[in-house]
């Protein structure tokens, strides 16, 4: 928690580190949240993270992914579509390069820019 805490964003994977967010030092400085995550069996990406990050005035940026397609991560025919679609992004992902990139470089200059404009 401390080192989230002096943190100006957060990277990960949909479910994962990403409930980190809300120790992030929002408060005191501009931050970002990049959620790396995939499009459901509807085509509908779980925006909870996008509504939080708003909520905390946290700069939220996305970049897709695509499930590793050979992982079952442990699911059952007893699991509905979303406890199946969590459990895959427990996975492998693998990314479009240009695009996670181009999401990460986002983030940096909205914090880059805000502590720029804060301290010049």
């Amino acid at each position: 928690m401390a080192l989230v805490s002096r943190s100006v964003a957060l990277i990960g994977v949909h479910g994962q580190a990403l409930a980190w967010a809300p120790f992030l030092p929002w408060a005191e400085r501009v931050t970002s949240v990049v959620e790396i995550t995939s499009v459901n069996q509807k085509g509908i990406v779980n925006g909870c993270y996008q509504t939080w990050s708003n909520a905390l005035r946290v700069r939220y940026f996305m970049t897709l992914a695509r499930v590793v397609t050979e992982c079952r991560a442990g699911i059952t025919r007893h699991d509905n579509a979303a406890q199946r679609h969590h459990k895959l992004l427990a996975c492998n992902v693998s990314v479009d390069v240009p695009a996670a990139v181009h999401a990460v470089e986002r983030a940096a200059e909205a914090t880059d820019s805000a502590i720029h404009r804060a301290t010049g």
